[in-house]
């Protein structure tokens, strides 16, 4: 149970600080990519990603550094 506890958490925190501003970028830069265009089903399946992945996505929301990396590797990743 601590350990579905913290991978939610993870993963909600990961939500706000790695996906919403790549969503909010990709917005301004790409209103007609996908992901833009189906947010709910792009948060719900980076939030299931999150649980599964949470020990790999936890060094990456509480490390400053890690978290503009992941950030700017996201996006470079799902722009067209």
């Amino acid at each position: 149970m601590a350990y579905f506890i913290f991978s939610a958490t993870t993963s909600i925190a990961a939500l706000i600080l790695l996906m919403y501003p790549v969503m909010i970028s990709l917005k301004i830069e790409q209103p007609l990519n996908l992901l833009v265009q189906y947010p709910g089903l792009t948060y719900f399946v980076f939030f299931i990603m999150g649980i599964l992945l949470s020990p790999i996505l936890f060094l990456s929301t509480i490390i400053p550094s890690l978290n503009e990396t992941f950030k700017n590797s996201l996006l470079e990743s799902v722009r067209d």
